[in-house]
C-alpha cells in the first residue's frame, strides 16, 4: 500500500518537470523618485558637526540608484530659530545606492525638525532631533546701565556655549567663579559657587565702593570660563562734606574755602546739585560767620567754592551740615546777597514770601500775621539746626493754611533731613 503511493508521487513530479518552463531573467528598475528618507542622530550638540543620511526612494520605497544623474537641487530647511548648514545639496551628492551622507550643524539648542525638499517639486522628506547646548564657553553678564557706590545692585550671570545657548548643567559640578574689577574700590561678594546657579543662571547682589566706568570680571579656572561687563558706577547717597580751608585768616576779611559733597565711601557726589539740599554753616568759635548757608545751586560737580567772613580773632573750626535751602529772615544778610544768583529773584529778599495782605478782613489779617510769626520761628529753628522743632512749627502753619504749597514743600524737605540725621 505504501509502495503504491510512492510510485504515484514520483510519477506526478516527473510529469510536472516535463511540462513547466522558466522565463528569461528580468531586471525591475525603481520607479520615479517619490520621497526622501532622512536619518539623523536623535540628539546632537549645538554648533557641532553631525551626519545626515538622505535616501531617494520611489513610491514603493525602493532606492533610486541613479538619482545622482538627475541633475536636481535639494533644499534643506530647519524649522527652528538657529542657523542650519548646509542649506542645499545637488543630486550629484548621491551614490549609486541612492544615498547621500552630508555633514551638518545647527546653532540653537532646541527640538528641531529638518525638511529636505527637491527644488521646484513636491518631493520631500523630514526628520526630527533634539539639539542640546554645546561646550561651556563664556559667561554673559547683564548689569543695570548704572549703579550707586555702596548700594547693592542685581547682576544676571548666564553660562553659555559658543552659540549663545544657556548651559543648564553648570551647577552639577563643584566650581568657584571669582569676581574682580579694574577699579580700586572694594567688591562684595568677590566670588560665587556652582550652588548659586540654577539652570545655568545666577542672580547676584553685588556691592562696589568706587565710582567711574568699572569693568567687572567673572572667571572660573576649572574650564577657563570668562566673562565681563562694564557699568557706570555713580556716587552713593550723601554722607558728609569735606572742607578745605586756609590755616590762617584775618577777622573780617573774606577767605576762600572749598566744600565737597561725598558719600560714605568718600566718593565725590558730582550730581549733588540735583540731589542735595544745601549746607548749613556754623563754627566752634564765639564769632559769627557769613554766609551761614550754601544753597545746593552753588555746587558744581559736587564742589562749592565759598568766600567766608569770620568776625572774631580766635582759633575756630568750620562746621558744615547738610540742610534745607529756605529763605532766611531779614537779619540773615547772606540770603540777600547770595540769592541774587537767581535771576527771577527780586533784589530785596522777602523772608518766606511774607507778602503784605491786600484788602483782607480783620480775621484774615490776624491769621496772616500769626502765620508770618510762625514762619519766622520755623526759620530760626532751621538756622539753629533744630529741624524737629521747625517741623512742629510747619505743621502748625499748615493747620492754619492747608493749601500753602511752599510750606508743604518745606515740610517734605524737613522730614527728609530728619531721616538723614537719624
Amino acid at each position: 500500500m505504501k509502495k503504491g503511493y510512492l510510485v504515484s508521487i514520483i510519477f506526478l513530479l516527473v510529469g510536472i518537470n516535463f511540462t513547466s518552463r522558466l522565463s528569461a531573467a528580468i531586471v525591475a528598475e525603481p520607479g520615479e523618485v517619490n520621497h526622501f528618507v532622512i536619518s539623523v542622530p536623535s540628539e546632537v550638540s549645538a554648533g557641532e558637526t553631525f551626519k545626515m543620511e538622505i535616501e531617494a526612494r520611489d513610491i514603493y520605497s525602493n532606492p533610486i540608484t541613479n538619482y545622482y544623474d538627475a541633475k536636481r537641487e535639494i533644499e534643506i530647511r530647519a524649522l527652528g530659530a538657529g542657523e542650519f548648514k548646509p542649506d542645499f545639496i545637488s543630486s550629484g551628492a548621491f551614490t549609486e545606492r541612492g544615498r547621500a551622507v552630508i555633514d551638518c550643524s545647527y546653532t540653537k539648542a532646541e527640538a528641531l525638525q529638518i525638511i529636505v525638499k527637491e527644488k521646484n517639486s513636491s518631493i520631500s522628506g523630514s526628520a526630527r532631533l533634539t539639539v542640546v547646548p554645546g561646550k561651556i564657553t563664556y559667561f554673559e553678564a547683564l548689569f543695570p546701565p548704572s549703579a550707586s557706590a555702596g548700594q547693592s545692585f542685581l547682576v544676571k550671570l548666564t553660562v553659555k556655549d559658543a552659540n549663545g545657548n544657556c548651559v543648564p548643567y553648570f551647577e552639577k559640578e563643584q566650581r568657584v567663579v571669582e569676581i574682580s574689577t579694574d577699579g580700586a574700590g572694594m567688591i562684595s561678594p568677590n566670588y560665587i559657587s556652582n550652588r548659586d546657579f540654577k539652570g545655568g543662571i545666577a542672580v547676584i547682589n553685588l556691592t562696589y565702593s568706587g565710582v567711574g566706568n568699572i569693568t567687572f570680571f567673572f572667571k572660573e579656572n576649572k574650564e577657563r570660563i570668562f566673562g565681563k561687563a562694564t557699568v557706570e558706577m555713580k556716587a552713593g547717597r550723601f554722607h558728609h562734606f569735606e572742607i578745605i580751608n586756609p590755616s590762617t585768616v584775618i577777622a573780617g576779611r573774606a577767605f576762600k574755602t572749598i566744600i565737597k559733597a561725598r558719600d560714605v565711601n568718600n566718593n565725590l557726589i558730582t550730581d549733588y546739585q540735583k540731589e542735595g539740599t544745601g549746607a548749613f554753616i556754623s563754627t566752634s568759635g564765639t564769632g559769627s560767620i557769613r554766609p551761614n548757608f550754601i544753597p545746593v545751586t552753588n555746587f558744581d560737580q559736587g564742589i562749592a567754592t565759598v568766600n567766608f567772613v569770620y568776625t572774631k580773632a580766635e582759633p575756630f573750626t568750620i562746621i558744615v551740615k547738610e540742610g534745607l535751602e529756605t529763605r532766611g529772615v531779614e537779619e540773615t544778610t547772606f540770603f540777600k546777597e547770595e540769592r541774587q544768583i537767581e535771576k527771577t529773584q527780586p533784589k530785596e529778599i522777602i523772608p518766606l514770601d511774607l507778602q503784605k495782605p491786600e484788602e483782607k478782613s480783620a480775621e484774615d489779617l490776624e491769621k496772616q500775621e500769626k502765620i508770618n510769626e510762625l514762619k519766622k520761628q520755623a526759620d530760626r529753628y532751621v538756622n539753629e539746626s533744630e529741624y524737629q522743632k521747625a517741623l512742629e512749627i510747619v505743621n502748625k502753619i499748615l493747620a492754619l493754611d492747608p493749601q500753602n504749597q511752599e510750606i508743604k514743600k518745606l515740610k517734605g524737605r524737613l522730614e527728609e533731613v530728619i531721616k538723614l540725621i537719624k
